[in-house]
């Protein structure tokens, strides 16, 4: 009798597993991406803005972007949804926003940080709690520029 109990628990789990894994794959399109946060979801295509600050360093933009997309486990395919003035600490505000207090994350900054410092030699001093993504860029590619860069992208 408890064999059953416990394979009707197992089962209950995995089913509830299986529904969250689809309700994300519809809402962002991917499996076990989440899909951007409210205030940045029915933004037009931020690519122009990006083109218009960063010129001919559009590869450091895309990656940086990519980074924070994989960071925060977004959909990279809507990595342009950000601009160059959006801050780091809004977009995390955003996935969590009920938070009055730091509560616990996935570690998104922590992540991203980690990989700008491997791909690019980005130090945790050279951030700020208002940096935003645009400055992000710029120090990606003055440490490309001066060699300065962690791997190569």
């Amino acid at each position: 009798m408890t064999a059953y109990v416990v394979l009707a628990v197992v089962l209950a789990i995995l089913t509830l597993v299986a529904i969250s894994v689809l309700r994300d794959w519809r809402r962002s399109g991917r499996l076990f991406c989440s899909p951007v946060p409210r205030p940045y979801q029915d933004r037009d295509s931020q690519e122009a803005a990006w083109r218009q600050r960063c010129g001919e360093k559009m590869g450091d933009a895309d990656a940086v972007l990519t980074m924070l997309c994989e960071a925060f486990e977004f959909n990279p395919d809507e990595h342009y949804k950000f601009g160059p003035d959006d801050q780091v600490l809004d977009v995390y505000r955003a996935c969590y926003p009920g938070s009055k207090r730091w509560s616990g994350d996935s570690m998104e900054i922590e992540s991203l940080m980690m990989d700008l410092e491997k791909q690019y030699g980005i130090d945790v001093e050279q951030w700020r709690s208002d940096i935003s993504l645009g400055e992000l860029v710029e120090l990606a590619t003055e440490k490309q520029s001066t060699g300065q860069g962690g791997s190569p992208p």
